[in-house]
């Protein structure tokens, strides 16, 4: 049995523990929230036998190998910075930070702390990604990856989230997006051109980017702010293309035909958020000592610095 315990009490939080409950191999043996009626409820709610009063407190009393790190965007910073003094492995929901320098503060904290920093991309394992990523490394050549991404900063603002979370939405949402091209497009990027740049503010806009990179594979990002749109993923190879859209989704084009063939998705990803349930199970993995698909501070922080070039005035 792995021991994982829980930082966070909201709806995130809820998920993870929907999984971990399902999961044969795991006991949760605590969990921490500022707000200890939420964590209270949670505990009697999916039977957790401790409910700590701080976070130094629920890992010298539970000795847990690992903890989930569910909290609100402003309080991710000192939340990561308390826990990392402890040797448990972290699996922490995203955005890690606000700000390019935000996240590299975080990161250059982590750095030669004995525990272990995961970033819980959780499209990195839906079962639209996982199929992806097979289908398209079986083509040679050079591919280019479209992503769509809308957002709406302006109806977060006006539904009571925090200002200093909308005024930095590109890092607190579009990072789920951008991260996609550091799944399908091989090797660093090496331009970025900003063809319709970012304006801030919260009036209707879009932005356009060409992404290059050093293996031959092109990126191109186009957002839509605060006006309709759809998320979508599309990748081109010569002799097929795959669509994402919504990006829970998997659908494949075989030369010539037109038609889109849409594959089914895995059950646990109509059974549980898409893709925590595979994300979890790799994190058991990773505190076994095994190898994990999951992703590293480091690599996360590649994306964090690729958001930042996209989103420059």
């Amino acid at each position: 049995m792995s021991k994982l315990a829980l930082i966070g009490a909201g709806n995130m939080a809820r998920e993870h523990l929907k999984v971990m409950r399902a999961l044969q191999d795991v006991d949760v043996v605590g969990i921490f929230s500022r707000t200890s009626s939420r964590a209270k409820a949670l505990a009697s709610e999916f039977d957790i036998g401790f409910v700590s009063s701080s976070i130094a407190e629920l890992y010298e009393t539970t000795r847990a190998d690992g903890v989930v790190i569910a909290v609100s965007e402003p309080a991710t910073e000192a939340i990561c910075l308390e826990a990392i003094k402890h040797p448990w492995q972290m699996l922490v929901e995203k955005p890690i930070g606000l700000s390019l320098d935000e996240t590299k503060r975080i990161s250059d904290a982590a750095n030669g702390m004995e525990t272990c920093f995961y970033v819980a991309m959780n499209r990195r394992n839906y079962s639209s990604t996982r199929m992806a990523l097979e289908e398209v490394g079986k083509i040679q050549g050079a591919r280019t990856v479209q992503i769509f991404d809308q957002e709406d900063p302006l109806s977060a603002l006006n539904g009571g989230r925090l200002k200093q979370v909308c005024d930095q939405w590109h890092f607190a949402n579009s990072i789920h997006l951008i991260d996609l091209f550091g799944v399908f497009c091989r090797g660093a990027p090496i331009e970025v051109n900003n063809l319709v740049p970012w304006r801030p503010g919260y009036t209707a806009k879009s932005t356009h980017s060409v992404i290059s990179f050093d293996s031959g594979d092109i990126g191109i990002y186009h957002s839509v702010w605060n006006a309709p749109g759809p998320w979508s993923v599309v990748i081109e190879t010569a002799k097929k293309r795959f669509e994402m859209r919504p990006i829970e989704s998997f659908a494949v084009q075989t030369y010539p035909s037109r038609n889109n063939e849409l594959r089914p998705l895995a059950d646990e990803d109509h059974d549980f958020k898409p893709g925590f349930f595979v994300q979890m199970r790799e994190f058991l993995q990773a505190l076994k000592g095994n190898a994990s698909n999951l992703v590293t501070l480091g690599t996360y922080l590649e994306s964090v610095r690729l958001t930042d070039e996209l989103y420059r005035e």
